[in-house]
């Protein structure tokens, strides 16, 4: 009979002790090579971002991220959203070094590298940490 090999499940901990910028997401224990964006994206990143930031801070309703930002959700899943917004109520989930638990809102913008996750497994993620709102952009790249 054929016994399975155990899967190795990182956990926030070795995350966050990997050397240099984190070009990774940990999302089941996974660690998942974040590739850069392109321009295309990155210009959608703007654009939106800077039009939730707006409208969040002329409402004074709390504050907005850009990517590369950790959002640590639980033991085994560390993700970087692409925008993410914390309204004031819950601002105590904002630390210096990352959020600790789930935003009210977070934005993906989807790319060939990326999709698989943002509507599969972070979907579900999301969903099961509290995160109020989940977008999800496709730029039909």
């Amino acid at each position: 009979m054929v016994q399975p090999k155990p899967r190795l499940k990182f956990t926030v901990s070795d995350y966050m002790s990997m050397p240099g910028d984190k070009q990774y997401q940990l999302l089941d224990g996974e660690m998942i090579l974040a590739p850069s964006p392109t321009s295309r994206h990155q210009t959608i990143s703007i654009q939106l971002g800077f039009a939730v930031r707006e409208f969040v801070k002329q409402q004074s309703l709390g504050r907005v991220w850009f990517a590369p930002l950790d959002v640590v959700l639980s033991e085994h899943d560390v993700a970087q959203p692409d925008i993410l917004y914390v309204s004031n109520s819950r601002s105590d989930i904002v630390t210096e070094a990352n959020i600790q638990g789930a935003p009210d809102l977070v934005v993906e913008i989807l790319s060939p590298g990326t999709a698989y996750y943002d509507k599969g497994y972070k979907q579900v993620l999301y969903g099961r940490h509290g995160v109020r709102e989940y977008w999800i952009v496709d730029p039909g790249t």
